[in-house]
């Protein structure tokens, strides 16, 4: 009896979309280390703390298609924060997003990521009114001896929401 080669058939549907799911899966994991390897040679290379993080908001910005991403900091004994950096696709027709003292208050109470899709409809945000034309949002803390010392925030997604793979990229890059 003469056996085929797992060759000469086509591979199943199902074991097909499988596939498919795991190379996109690669792909993402060979970008997050694409980002993250540029960010540790340009941290190495960067003259100073500020050229540092302008490369990290704008690498941010692009890894997660956002249209905005910001690095608030938060000082200790201030009631303020201050935005330290600000990337933005374009400024034309775009209002600038502003970390709330509220939303602020959410992170310092939790002290982890928030991805939401729909902020007129998450719970997270019930209460807290977003400036702007805010459609989607990722807040990841900046942590410091478990203090939190500023957000990385990346705002409105253009392909449409942020995904848990873009809320895992941003915390690995907020907790260097």
């Amino acid at each position: 009896m003469l056996r085929r080669k797992p060759t000469d058939q086509p591979p199943p549907p199902d074991h097909l979309a499988a596939l498919e799911a795991e190379n996109r899966r690669l792909a993402r994991a060979v970008e997050e280390l694409s980002v993250l390897n540029d960010l540790a040679r340009s941290i190495g290379a960067a003259r100073s703390p500020q050229q540092v993080i302008e490369k990290i908001v704008h690498r941010v910005r692009q890894a997660v298609a956002a249209e905005q991403a910001v690095i608030t900091i938060v000082e200790e004994g201030h009631d303020e924060a201050h935005t330290l950096i600000r990337a933005m696709e374009s400024s034309a027709g775009r209002q600038q997003f502003h970390l709330s003292q509220a939303l602020l208050g959410w992170m310092f109470l939790h002290k982890r990521p928030l991805l939401v899709t729909d902020p007129a409809s998450a719970p997270e945000l019930k209460g807290i009114p977003c400036e702007g034309d805010v459609r989607s949002l990722l807040c990841v803390p900046l942590m410091v001896k478990s203090k939190l010392i500023g957000v990385l925030v990346a705002c409105n997604n253009k392909e449409g929401a942020f995904q848990e793979d873009d809320q895992r990229l941003l915390s690995i890059i907020a907790s260097q």
